[in-house]
């Protein structure tokens, strides 16, 4: 499966919910979200740009998907105002056995994100992140979507 046949079901336009937590301990904060899933450069990227708040402040992100040269291989590029930027973060991931496309990228040595798109409901996008770190890795970012009405 490439990132087109996995993501085809998912383009438009969608709004939800984003939870995020920064420890593992913490709870979930919740913001309001909209996500724009679609295709470039003929159909072989995909682009999931998103939107969320936190503590009253608007933050979006965007993420790239790309085929990378192996089946099921993803490479992707990720910028979000608040987790990541200014710079983008390079991934690489698979897509996995059940559908979820997983990639992961570094911000320093032991440290990094992976990022979840999980495509298996057509009703919903679900788009997940979590940071590793040495001894940790836990659930930061989750934000379920559906179709506006």
């Amino acid at each position: 499966m490439d990132v087109k046949e996995s993501l085809s079901g998912l383009v438009g336009d969608w709004t939800g919910t984003n939870r995020l937590r920064m420890m593992p301990g913490d709870a979930y904060g919740e913001s309001a979200a909209s996500a724009t899933v679609s295709f470039g450069a003929k159909g072989s990227l995909a682009t999931i740009a998103y939107t969320w708040a936190y503590q009253g402040g608007p933050h979006e992100g965007l993420l790239v998907i790309g085929n990378g040269g192996k089946p099921d291989e993803l490479v992707a590029v990720w910028a979000d105002s608040w987790h990541q930027g200014p710079q983008w973060m390079e991934c690489r991931g698979a897509i996995g056995a059940d559908g979820v496309l997983n990639v992961r990228g570094s911000y320093a040595e032991d440290a990094g994100w992976r990022i979840r798109v999980d495509p298996n409901d057509p009703a919903h996008l679900r788009l997940a992140m979590d940071n590793i770190m040495p001894g940790a890795d836990y659930q930061v970012v989750e934000a379920i979507y559906s179709r506006p009405e």
